[in-house]
């Protein structure tokens, strides 16, 4: 065993590479509470991209744009910040196609009918 400590001889069989084990750990309480806030917010919004319709790969994308910090924040800020966001009427949900193509324009400059020709 590479590295003999109590925790390793404990969860790893006697000549187990440790170095190379991956072990899954079990979901923490707060990424739990992200991912069902997540999912009951994709729920309200629609599991759907406004633009094209796709149900897949999907993201929250602010209608008019608030700056990149909160994709700086961890997780748990992150998902408060799109909820407060939802609240305002300033948030959507786009494909990862459609959000890339908005990028940090407005609702008005970002025209979509081209995106919605391309995924029909």
């Amino acid at each position: 065993m590479s590295n003999p400590t109590p925790y390793n001889a404990a969860v790893f069989p006697a000549g187990q590479d440790t170095t190379q084990a991956s072990v899954a750990a079990p979901k923490s309480y707060i990424s739990r509470y992200v991912e069902r806030k997540r999912n009951e917010l994709f729920a309200a919004l629609g599991r759907r991209c406004v633009f094209c319709g796709v149900e897949t790969n999907l993201t929250f994308d602010c209608v008019k744009p608030t700056g990149g910090r909160h994709h700086r924040l961890s997780s748990a800020a992150r998902i408060g910040f799109y909820w407060k966001q939802a609240r305002a009427g300033n948030l959507q949900v786009l494909c990862h196609d459609c959000n890339s193509r908005k990028g940090a324009k407005p609702m008005p400059a970002f025209v979509p009918s081209a995106t919605v020709k391309a995924k029909a």
